[in-house]
């Protein structure tokens, strides 16, 4: 449901199983960007991303049972989840409320991995109905479980804040392509703990998703942000660092593919001789002749 454009999430517009669409990867250079983009401001909000580089590189949004997942089984309460990109959120949901029961991201420390689980009643991200100035605090706790660089357990304590406070904003894109009628929902989270061989560690989140009421409950693009860090270490061989993930997708559904790359040939069709001008300096472009045969693939 929605109200002048806005969201309204309740039970009847959770995302279902087998809901998904095909996505467009983002590249966000660094988090200070990533703040700028996601910031939270009031209504009628402009979220410019028309400087941000779209990749041709796409990846499927999906929702499936929780028991169907390779890492289902760490999650026995949840009955859902939702991957995006490198973030897959174990969900249960009732009439009440939407609850995490944990994450798992892939390529945040190589190729195994990282699994956070969150204890007791996992965390709130929405009771129902959620809308335009609600906010969902949480206290939370869990352990996160990696196998490399080194195989770590590590209990943690922290706290959670779901923010619900941007509504009818729009989304700028490359080529003059906007998105308008747009509601956002910002997750906040910090969580602390000791890190084998480390010492104190914390995990940090920011994920932001951005819905349109007309296609339903799923975000019609999403940013995120995960930090891992050490702060004291306990012995010299180890040195404070930080592991960040930083992504983002848009959903097909809302602009198509040729709008964000901005390319164009001319003269098309061409006796032999044309021109290509993109804006994205990178990017791999595979030329045709009538008969459909490549006559060139150049980055």
């Amino acid at each position: 449901s929605s109200v002048y454009g806005q969201m309204i999430f309740s039970s009847t517009n959770e995302p279902e199983v087998g809901d998904g669409r095909s996505m467009i990867k983002i590249e966000v250079n660094d988090q200070d960007q990533f703040d700028n983009l996601t910031q939270m401001h009031i209504t009628g909000s402009v979220w410019d991303y028309s400087g941000v580089n779209f990749t041709t590189n796409t990846s499927a949004m999906a929702v499936g049972t929780a028991s169907s997942h390779a890492s289902g089984s760490e999650f026995p309460q949840a009955t859902k989840f939702i991957q995006s990109g490198n973030v897959t959120t174990f969900l249960s949901s009732s009439a009440a409320s939407r609850v995490a029961r944990g994450f798992v991201y892939s390529e945040l420390l190589g190729a195994d991995p990282v699994v956070l689980k969150l204890n007791g009643n996992g965390q709130t991200m929405m009771n129902y109905p959620f809308a335009v100035g609600n906010i969902t605090t949480n206290i939370i706790d869990g352990s996160v479980d990696m196998t490399s660089p080194l195989p770590i357990s590590v209990n943690f304590t922290g706290n959670g804040t779901v923010s619900h406070i941007v509504d009818n904003g729009t989304i700028l894109l490359p080529n003059n392509t906007s998105i308008t009628g747009v509601t956002k929902v910002t997750y906040i989270d910090s969580c602390g703990g000791d890190i084998p061989l480390m010492g104190e560690g914390s995990l940090k989140r920011k994920i932001v998703e951005y819905f349109v009421p007309a296609q339903g409950g799923l975000p019609i693009m999403t940013e995120t942000f995960i930090g891992l860090y050490t702060s004291s270490p306990t012995t010299p061989a180890f040195s404070s660092f930080g592991i960040e993930l930083d992504e983002g997708y848009l959903a097909y559904a809302s602009v198509t593919a040729a709008n964000l790359i901005n390319l164009s040939l001319a003269p098309n069709p061409s006796n032999g001789t044309f021109t290509i001008n993109k804006k994205k300096k990178k990017g791999l472009v595979t030329v045709v002749d009538v008969n459909g045969k490549q006559i060139l693939s150049e980055n």
